[in-house]
Formats: structure tokens, C-alpha cells, sequence
């Protein structure tokens, strides 16, 4: 039998290999060398496989026994997993939650499927954004790398856990491996909400396992239970083996009252989060994605592609699933004293919880875009393959060589997926290779382009999406920003007016239709098509604005003037929607003024002095209709008021100007022209004036150098 487990992973490379070369589509989790270079699998299949049929399996922290301090064997064993998981890290950028996850703090949301994680990360994000301009990046790679240190930790406790403190020490340590690279937990480390929810759950594990042997604190399972599932939901799939937990505990009398502490914390926990989501949500501004975590939860749930979702979590859940179906032999138990019989039950439910998630939301996994759904599943394989392994092979030697296949085949699955992340080219073919809606996998790559900053890049994956999709409203949407960016704001209408066509019913759709066509000047479509989001949307301030935006513009100042009202009316403490209508109020009244409406205009005006008394058009305005009618010491009090709050306009001492040289009062008046020239040289109308004055007074100019040139030279 010492031959089988080392047989059965190399039946996984020889699937590994199958799907490298012939079935990437069909076998995503194990296709990754195909997006590199299949016969580069090849190669390395030939070099692994034969370690695995080794009768002395090697021992990779062999030389760790050495050190006497278990403080340094920790140490030593945690800075090495470090580098290896740094080295294995996988950013996920074009599939799994890392994008999805760097979004949601950018913009301050908390995703359905991990509450706790989010939130947390997202607290931390405003920290270290504010105090040391930390992007979301760092942000996820911290707790990312936090997270596996203490992965690491629990990880040895649970290796002696199950293994025992002496003896068998080369096993043990190869056990700990097995579980730090099992189940493709290292992979996970590059950052997401997965990380956290993994220490979660090994702590529980840990925890669970000592409780069964009596040494445990029921309550802080729960506790560790409920921090992994609200990390992430998929880690849900625990309940039942918790549920068996205290049912086992409970046969002792003794402990029925820590049982009953145990279930109540658990509730307490998970009833707590619910409060303190709220909380985040009303005081810290955190927005949720979709729907709340449970309701998330349910309808998210699929039955579908399980074989894929198996092969996804790597070697570890093969091994564990096959044992569960062959049933492990227990005639030669090889447990050290004080194991718990409860153990056997309570990690092959584990395991038979994790089989159910894979049939269960395997349809989650969409196609291999979300694989992360079921990294949670991980560590419960990993250690139950791992007991149900050292139970079976009853001598060390031969645990040591199947924990050592298991790991090889682990390293031979993981290591494609680290070239494929450092390999743009790679990840873009191997997303393309994907079995997913066609165009979709060419819409995320732009995407990321786009977040990039490499705007024809993404413009051409755009495209490209399109010509297989040309229903995609979201590729439409995302080509007319880009076009709206170049300034074609033909194309951009073209696109918008294709999302528009494709969800007529999506507001948003007909709103950035109708924002290029206000950037291409077509004013009366434009005000078409948002005159029918108001009437929809009533209390939208956006589009009233715009709406009044493009009335103004438009030419139709009445109208923008009512919009702008609306609009003021529903957020008056926004200064935006003050200018606006401030703005829509003085065209109206220069309007009314050009066709002689002067008690109409003043109306306007003095509205305007009314709610912005600091613009000093409303009084400018309002001085040259007195002075239209012949009113000008009427017209100069006005503006000698507005020049006292406002020296340095320019219209202002224009005006002043031409109303001191009706009065007779020259010598002022040229000092206003010639203040008005001097504030605005470029489009001060005061220079003829100055001439005109000048001359009345007699003021001789200054003589010209002969290089200069006169009034009257052309100047090019």
C-alpha cells in the first residue's frame, strides 16, 4: 500500500499534463502550464516524479531539529515560510478577489462574502492611507503576509497536535509543510480576504481538536469559528463539523455547561458582527456590495462544475476525497495516547462538509474567475488527508514518502501559477483559455489596461470583446469613457447610445448618453434625454444639474433657471448648485436686459444678491441698466458699493469710468479706464476710452523711441 498514495498524485501531474496540452478549457485547475509552455511541464514532471517513488523521502526542515530553542525552531520555520509565500505569492490580478478586493477599499465598501475581513482591512486602509499615503495594495499585501506568519504557527501546533510532541519528529515537520503548502493556501497569501479567513479557520481546527482531548476552550473555538466565517462565508461549510463538536463534548455531563457557552458565543458572534456592520455602514461610511452576507450566501449556491472545483484546492483535497470514498483503515491506529476517539468523527466530517461546499457552490467559481470561493476548504483537507495518511501507513518511513508526494505534486500544481502571475503575456492567455461567456475574459484584461493607465490598450481588448459579444452593455459604457477621455465625442455617443439601446431601464445608461452629448454641443438631444430622467427621477440632484447645465448652454436660460432651482431646492447647502443658479440667473437677466425687460432683469438680479450678494455681476448688471436709462448717479452709488468689495474687476472701473465722464468728472474717469486696462490688458474694452479722455484733458504722450513702433504700425 506504501506505493498507492505516491501513485495516485502522479496520476494528478499526468493530469496536470493532459490538461496542459490537450484540455485547458475542461480542467482549469490544472491547465496553468499550458499558459506557459506545456512541454516546460513536462520537463518538470520528469524531474518530480521519480522523488516521489524515493524509499527515503527527504525531509526539507530536517536540519531545524538541530536547534534546541523551539522559540528559533518557530522563528526559523516562520522566516522561511515568509520568503516562500512571498516567493508564492499570486496577485490575482486577472482572476480571484485581489482586484475585486483593491476596488472596495478605494472606495470604501465592505464585500457581502467577507464582512469581518473587509471591514477590517478597510479601517486599516484609511489609517494608512491618511497618516502614511498607503495605498490598498500595501494594505492587502500586510495583512496578507500577517496573516501567514500566524498561519505558520498554528500550522506547527496543528502538525503536533497530530502527531504527537516526540518521536516521528522528520514526519511531523514534513506534516507542517504539507499544511502550509497544502491545498493552495500559500497562493492565497498575496493578499484578499482569504488569508484572514484561513487563520480563522486553522485556528478553530486547532482549537477544536484540543478540545476533544480536553485541553481546549470550547468558547474560543466558536469564537474562531465565527471570525472565519464572517472572513469569508465559503468557510461556513465548519458549522456541521462544530455542530458534531459539541454534540461529542456533550456526552460528558461535566462539559455540557461549556457546550451551552460554547453554541451562545457562537450566536453572540455572529449576531455582534451583524451590529457592527451596521455601525461601519452609518458612522465610518462603509458602503456594502449586493446583498447582505447570508442572503449573499444563499443565492450564490449552484451545483455545478465540482470536478473542477476539486481540482482547483489542489493535491491535498484529491487525497483527502479519495480516502473518504476508499474509507481509511483503523484495525492499526497509529495515534499517540490521549487522542480523542471523537477526532476521527469530527475531521472526516470536516472533510465531507468540505465535498458538499465543492458540489454546492462550485458554481461560484464562475469558470475559474472566482476560484478563492473554495480556497477555505484547504486546511481541513490538508489535515484530515494527513491524519487519515499517518493512521493508514503505520511506519514512519512510509507517512513520510506519501506526505512527501503530496507535497511534490502541491509545488508541481503551484509553480505554474507563479509563472503564469509574472508572466503578463501568460495570465492574459490563460485567462483567455478560460470557460467563461465569450468576450469576457478580453473585457477584464482591458479593464486591468485600464486601471493601468494604458488606455488603447484596454481600448483594443474593448473592441476586441465586442466582436464577440456585441451585446455587452458594460464594454460599450467603458469604450464611450475612454472616447469621452480622447475627446471623440462622436464615438462616445455611438457607444453610450448602444448601452442605452441595450438597458433602455438603466438610468445611469441615458445620463452619460446625455453628458456627450453636451461635450459634442448637441444641446436640444441632450436636454431630451435628460428632461425624462428627471421626470423619472425626481429627487436626483445629478440630473437636474445637468439638465440645467445643458439648458444654459443651450441658450434656454428660463429653463436652465428653473432646473437650477429644483436642484438648489433639494441640496441648498451645495455650493455647486448656488453658482449654478447664480450663473443661469444672470444670462436669464442679461436676456431680458438686451430686449429693454428691466424691471424683469432687476428681479433676477437682485435674486442674485439675495442668495450670493458676493458676485458682483448681479450689481455691475444692474448699474448699467441705470445707466441705459440715464440714471447715473443712481448707477455710480451702485458701483462705487461693488467696488469697495470687489477693487480688482475690471468691469466694474469700466463702468465707473464711463458713468464719472457723463457726470463731468474726467479726471477720475481716466483713472478707472486706466485701471481696467490694467487688470485685464487682453479684453479691456477701456483703451479707446483712455485715447478719448486723454485728448479732452490734454495729456501728451510719452515720445517713442524710434525702434518702437507707433499707434498706427502693424505689429506681427
Amino acid at each position: 500500500m506504501k506505493r498507492s498514495w505516491p501513485m495516485l498524485l502522479a496520476a494528478v501531474i499526468a493530469l496536470t499534463l493532459l490538461a496542459s496540452f490537450f484540455f485547458e478549457r475542461a480542467l482549469w485547475g490544472l491547465s496553468a502550464w499550458g499558459a506557459v509552455f506545456p512541454f516546460a511541464a513536462l520537463g518538470c514532471a520528469i524531474v518530480i516524479v521519480p522523488q516521489m517513488f524515493l524509499k527515503s523521502a527527504p525531509d526539507p526542515l530536517e536540519r531545524f531539529s538541530r536547534l534546541r530553542s523551539r522559540a528559533a525552531q518557530w522563528l526559523l520555520i516562520g522566516a522561511v515560510s515568509i520568503a516562500l509565500l512571498w516567493l508564492l505569492r499570486s496577485r490575482q490580478e486577472l482572476w480571484g478577489e485581489r482586484r475585486l478586493l483593491r476596488a472596495a477599499l478605494e472606495n470604501g465598501v465592505w464585500r457581502s462574502e467577507a464582512p469581518l475581513a473587509t471591514c477590517i482591512q478597510l479601517a486599516f486602509y484609511r489609517f494608512a492611507n491618511a497618516v502614511f499615503l498607503s495605498g490598498a495594495d500595501f494594505v492587502i499585501a500586510f495583512f496578507g503576509i500577517a496573516s501567514g506568519v500566524l498561519y505558520t504557527a498554528f500550522s506547527i501546533r496543528a502538525a503536533r497536535l497530530l502527531f504527537g510532541e516526540d518521536g516521528a519528529g522528520g514526519a511531523r515537520r514534513l506534516a507542517t509543510v504539507v499544511l502550509l503548502s497544502g491545498g493552495f493556501a500559500s497562493l492565497f497569501f498575496g493578499g484578499g480576504n482569504i488569508p484572514i479567513a484561513l487563520l480563522w479557520e486553522i485556528a478553530f481546527l486547532t482549537e477544536a481538536l484540543r478540545s476533544l482531548r480536553g485541553k481546549g476552550n470550547l468558547a474560543l473555538s466558536a469564537v474562531f469559528l465565527a471570525a472565519a466565517i464572517l472572513s469569508h462565508l465559503s468557510a461556513a461549510f465548519l458549522l456541521i463539523a462544530f455542530i458534531y463538536l459539541l454534540a461529542r463534548t456533550a456526552r460528558e455531563p461535566a462539559r455540557r455547561i461549556p457546550v451551552a457557552l460554547a453554541g451562545a458565543a457562537l450566536v453572540l458572534c455572529l449576531a455582534a458582527s451583524a451590529i457592527i456592520l451596521v455601525l461601519a455602514e452609518r458612522k465610518l461610511g462603509f458602503a456594502r456590495t449586493e446583498a447582505p452576507p447570508m442572503r449573499f450566501a444563499f443565492d450564490r449556491a449552484a451545483l455545478s462544475n465540482a470536478l473542477n472545483a476539486i481540482l482547483i484546492v489542489g493535491p491535498a483535497s484529491v487525497t483527502a476525497v479519495f480516502l473518504l470514498i476508499r474509507g481509511a483503515r483503523r484495525a492499526a491506529p497509529s495515534a499517540p495516547i490521549g487522542v480523542s476517539p471523537g477526532e476521527s468523527g469530527f475531521l472526516a466530517i470536516c472533510a465531507l462538509s468540505a465535498l458538499g461546499a465543492f458540489f454546492a457552490g462550485s458554481g461560484t467559481i464562475d469558470g475559474g474567475l472566482e476560484w478563492q470561493t473554495l480556497a477555505t476548504t484547504g486546511p481541513a483537507l490538508s489535515i484530515y488527508a494527513l491524519w487519515a495518511l499517518k493512521r493508514e501507513l503505520t511506519e514512519t518511513e512510509h507517512f513520510r514518502a506519501a506526505a512527501s508526494a503530496l507535497l511534490l505534486a502541491g509545488l508541481f500544481q503551484t509553480l505554474p501559477l507563479v509563472l503564469v502571475d509574472a508572466m503578463p503575456n501568460a495570465a492574459e492567455k490563460r485567462i483567455l483559455d478560460l470557460a467563461i461567456a465569450p468576450g469576457r475574459a478580453e473585457a477584464i484584461i482591458a479593464d486591468i489596461a485600464l486601471e493601468k493607465g494604458e488606455t488603447e490598450k484596454a481600448r483594443s481588448w474593448y473592441v476586441a470583446s465586442l466582436e464577440k459579444d456585441k451585446s455587452n452593455e458594460i464594454v460599450n459604457l467603458r469604450l464611450g469613457r475612454i472616447a469621452m477621455e480622447q475627446e471623440e465625442y462622436p464615438k462616445a455617443i455611438t457607444h453610450f447610445l448602444n448601452a442605452h439601446d441595450l438597458d433602455p431601464s438603466n438610468p445611469h445608461n441615458r445620463f452619460e448618453l446625455a453628458e456627450a452629448l453636451v461635450e459634442n454641443r448637441w444641446f436640444p438631444e441632450a436636454i431630451s434625454n435628460l428632461e425624462t430622467l428627471t421626470v423619472a427621477y425626481p429627487e436626483s440632484v445629478q440630473f437636474w444639474r445637468k439638465l440645467g447645465f445643458a439648458r444654459n448652454n443651450g441658450g434656454r436660460y428660463e429653463e436652465a433657471v428653473a432646473a437650477y432651482e429644483t436642484a438648489f431646492a433639494l441640496e441648498p447647502r451645495n455650493d455647486e448648485n448656488l453658482r449654478n443658479l447664480v450663473s443661469a440667473l444672470l444670462n436669464r437677466g442679461a436676456e431680458l436686459q438686451r430686449g429693454k425687460s428691466f424691471v424683469a432683469a432687476r428681479a433676477l438680479y437682485d435674486r442674485v444678491i439675495e442668495i450670493f450678494p458676493q458676485d458682483w455681476r448681479a450689481y455691475n448688471n444692474i448699474a448699467t441698466m441705470e445707466m441705459d436709462e440715464g440714471h447715473m448717479k443712481k448707477a455710480y452709488e451702485i458701483l462705487d458699493g461693488a467696488l469697495k468689495n470687489h477693487p480688482y474687476e475690471s468691469s466694474l472701473h469700466f463702468n465707473m469710468g464711463i458713468v464719472l465722464e457723463r457726470l463731468g468728472r474726467v479726471n477720475e474717469a481716466l483713472a478707472h479706464m486706466r485701471t481696467a486696462r490694467d487688470l485685464d490688458p487682453m479684453y479691456s474694452k477701456a483703451s479707446p476710452h483712455i485715447e478719448l479722455l486723454e485728448d479732452k484733458l490734454g495729456v501728451k504722450k510719452p515720445v517713442r523711441p524710434a525702434s518702437e513702433p507707433g499707434p498706427s504700425d502693424t505689429v506681427r
